[in-house]
């Protein structure tokens, strides 16, 4: 028996569905089912009874639950009292921030493993013990006692060089299909504002949005690191540079402690409810 089975476990009981236990614990249905059905035979019992409107309980888990509670709390208690040091770190973030913080994590002796996702997902996975550290542009309502910290990237106007003195046609911009997105928000807004009536351009990710970028004309807005990083890209200056605010959230000492060393030294923090 695993640990983050008793977890699965106790959420299925919670939710009486698959399906949900799945979307709140960031699993597939297709793993989540294989869990259980692992700790069943490993038990040599039934606790769901699945039905059209989803899992029935059945007296086994009725008393299995008992026991997954303390074992549960056990756990938890053990790593927050001990603080265990090979105890790998679960790290995520959105697809844009992942960008720039990620090769930064490398750079630490720390077991990890990292993480893509929704904003939403992120947050539900932090409320879950899913995700140790969170990296986003929203500020999130985290039902724990969390430290939050922030800190300010800056978002500029970039186009290929080979195309600054190109007058033969509009530039196209180029913003991401996530409406979550907050360089797509950035970028229509900006667009709103100066009445620019460009082609737009929408693709599903950065390295998509950098591959166009190089080949056509165009125009994207991205991190300043991110900018920098690429040969061949320089800033559009005729169109005002964009401040982007983002939260890193964790809630245990040696998480902090790997933020703060890796890329917080300019960002302010504070505790958080």
């Amino acid at each position: 028996m695993e640990l983050n089975d008793i977890k699965i476990f106790i959420e299925l009981y919670k939710n009486k569905s698959i399906s949900k236990t799945a979307e709140k614990l960031n699993y597939s249905q297709s793993n989540i089912s294989a869990r259980l059905k692992k700790l069943e035979k490993e038990f040599d019992a039934i606790f769901f009874r699945r039905t059209k409107y989803g899992l029935e309980l059945l007296p086994a888990a009725e008393q299995f639950m008992r026991y997954a509670l303390q074992i549960n709390q056990i756990s938890d208690d053990l790593y927050n009292e001990f603080c265990i040091d090979n105890k790998e770190t679960n790290i995520a973030s959105t697809q844009l921030l992942s960008r720039l913080y990620f090769p930064l994590l490398y750079q630490s002796k720390v077991s990890i493993n990292l993480y893509t996702s929704s904003n939403k997902k992120l947050s539900r996975g932090f409320d879950n013990n899913i995700f140790d550290i969170i990296i986003t542009h929203t500020r999130m309502n985290a039902k724990k006692v969390a430290i939050c910290y922030d800190k300010t990237e800056l978002l500029l106007w970039t186009q290929s060089k080979k195309f600054v003195n190109s007058n033969d046609e509009k530039p196209s911009i180029i913003v991401s299909r996530d409406k979550s997105c907050p360089l797509r928000k950035a970028s229509l807004h900006t667009l709103t504002q100066h009445k620019l009536d460009l082609p737009i351009i929408e693709v599903d990710t950065i390295d998509i949005m950098l591959t166009l970028v190089h080949s056509i004309n165009s125009l994207v807005l991205l991190p300043q690191k991110i900018v920098s990083a690429e040969k061949d890209l320089v800033e559009f200056s005729k169109l005002r540079a964009i401040p982007l605010k983002v939260f890193i959230y964790c809630y245990r000492k040696e998480n902090s402690e790997l933020v703060e060393s890796l890329f917080l030294s300019n960002a302010s923090h504070h505790a958080c409810k």
